[in-house]
């Protein structure tokens, strides 16, 4: 997700009428809603906010933002690569726990052996 698509979510969850609104619930200037909706990324304080007020991963915000925030495809085919990964064990965890069943250690660890491709090479 783009970081104007978790405002827009905050926004509702939030139940903020106006960026201005927004701002002022997330303690911030309110100038900085509008940075946001122009092409800037939340860092990462506040992506740990957004993933907390919005009950989602804060690896995922984490990495939607460093995804949003490359430069290069290679950086970004990392980015996209991790949150697919991410997203796999996610998924693979919830339908454990549907089925009251505990995920399999084995899939836990591959995000956390996730090796990342070397950007500068």
């Amino acid at each position: 997700m783009k970081t104007t698509d978790y405002v827009d979510e905050l926004r509702v969850k939030l139940d903020a009428r106006s960026d201005f609104a927004l701002s002022k619930l997330l303690g911030i200037a309110h100038n900085q809603i509008g940075r946001y909706r122009k092409g800037g990324t939340f860092d990462n304080t506040m992506a740990l906010r957004v993933a907390e007020l919005l009950d989602v991963s804060p690896l995922t915000v984490i990495a939607d933002m460093e995804l949003e925030r490359a430069k290069d495809a290679k950086a970004r085919d990392t980015w996209a690569t991790f949150l697919s990964k991410a997203a796999s064990i996610a998924c693979a965890a919830t339908i454990g726990i549907g089925a009251g069943t505990a995920p399999a250690p084995s899939n836990a660890s591959d995000l956390t052996a996730y090796k990342f491709p070397s950007i500068n090479a």
